[in-house]
């Protein structure tokens, strides 16, 4: 039996491709105690016909999303995950904060790709509403209680932002340096594109790997199914970087993103300023104060007091969309749909 961690290219039900010997080759999934997901690493026997895939090696991460206890696994072992967003579909800021909370919680590294600017004025509102739900640095606050904020998108979460346009082809050399600096020295490293269905993920991977479209009609010969192109995330050997060692995982489009999995704690790593509020201006009245209808919570009251400033509009609103979004994904992490 081989001993040696072979990756997996892709999956559909308890068929998989992967790399073997630097070829790419079918095998069946007999591992029980895990599901095999793309990207993982396992093991095989290869006097068998077909090769079996035998064991999973450990994982360093796994990107999934969850409704009640029913797990959809997407990827594994990642070293960045890029969230493409676009003006179309219709923008969801609770789908893009839970992929980005669900990725911290494994701590993955996140970028996010704005797709489609050529759509101009579109990609305006998108921004703007990027500017308003994006945690701003807060600088100080006076006796008043307002807040002296500089508007950087995700400063706080160290998240890069990249606009790419793929008829112009705009923006691409940018993501291609981005992917490029998670080149390990002399190892393979592993970045992946999530995002809402019609974002343009694939046609931001075939610019990316220009055989792409080859490679996924063999994928789907090897593992006998037409619609394992929409259903199963896929992986691809790159020639991005010095080594060519990067592999680059396109994934399925997500319509909703189930968080059963996320705790309250997970959330508050996407909304670092209630901690710097509540270290500014004092804590709330209770320990577990969630700034919804508790008596005496410093977010509401900061809330108020900006609301009653002309000058301090943007703040405002910045600070009452992030609390609307905030109790969205509170109410996801309990829903049973």
């Amino acid at each position: 039996m081989d001993k040696t961690e072979n990756r997996v290219i892709s999956t559909f039900g308890n068929r998989a491709l992967i790399e073997l010997d630097n070829k790419t080759v079918p095998c069946l999934i007999r591992t029980k105690k895990q599901t095999l997901v793309t990207n993982d690493f396992v093991t095989v026997n290869k006097k068998t016909q077909p090769i079996l895939a035998t064991g999973i090696s450990k994982r360093n991460n796994l990107f999934f999303r969850q409704n009640n206890s029913k797990q959809k696994l997407i990827v594994a072992n990642l070293d960045c995950l890029y969230i493409v967003i676009a003006s179309e579909p219709k923008f969801s800021s609770e789908t893009l904060y839970s992929m980005l909370a669900s990725a911290l919680k494994e701590n993955i590294s996140v970028s996010i790709i704005l797709n489609k600017v050529d759509l101009k004025e579109q990609t305006k509102k998108i921004k703007k509403t990027l500017d308003l739900i994006s945690p701003f640095r807060i600088e100080s606050l006076n006796n008043s209680s307002t807040l002296k904020c500089e508007p950087s998108l995700f400063n706080l979460l160290n998240i890069n932002v990249i606009k790419t346009n793929t008829f112009s082809k705009n923006g691409i050399n940018d993501l291609k340096k981005s992917i490029e600096s998670h080149e390990k020295n002399g190892l393979s490293s592993s970045v992946a594109l999530v995002g809402q269905s019609g974002t343009g993920k694939s046609s931001i991977i075939n610019l990316l790997v220009p055989d792409a479209k080859i490679r996924v009609a063999s994928i789907s010969e090897f593992l006998n199914s037409g619609k394992h192109t929409t259903t199963s995330s896929r992986s691809y050997k790159t020639s991005i970087g010095m080594k060519n060692k990067i592999w680059l995982i396109d994934t399925p489009g997500i319509e909703k993103f189930g968080i059963n999995h996320l705790t309250l704690n997970d959330i508050k790593k996407v909304f670092p300023e209630w901690a710097i509020i509540n270290n500014k201006i004092g804590d709330c009245k209770f320990s577990n104060c969630i700034h919804d209808k508790e008596p005496e919570c410093q977010i509401k009251k900061l809330l108020a007091n900006l609301s009653k400033s002309k000058k301090k509009q943007f703040d405002y609103i910045n600070l009452r969309t992030r609390l609307k979004i905030w109790l969205k994904l509170l109410e996801l992490i309990n829903s049973k749909d």
